[in-house]
């Protein structure tokens, strides 16, 4: 797992597909609405990390240096 993907903001991500190793939770970033806390994907497959929010439309690898 990388730095990235093991940031205190991503401890709430629940497993969403074992499979693809999608992770569903509250984007770190604008920090989603209170309602709809899922809005932050991110898959965790070996060579394709990375990561979405369908909220603010911020996305991207997940990679060492990314904090």
């Amino acid at each position: 797992m990388t730095a990235f993907a093991s940031h205190p903001a991503l401890s709430s991500l629940r497993l969403i597909s074992r499979r693809t190793q999608e992770h569903a939770g509250p984007c770190p970033f604008c920090g989603g609405d209170t309602r709809r806390s899922d809005r932050f994907r991110v898959w965790l497959q070996p060579g394709r990390e990375r990561f979405w929010c369908r909220a603010c439309n911020e996305k991207g690898p997940l990679s060492k240096d990314r904090k």
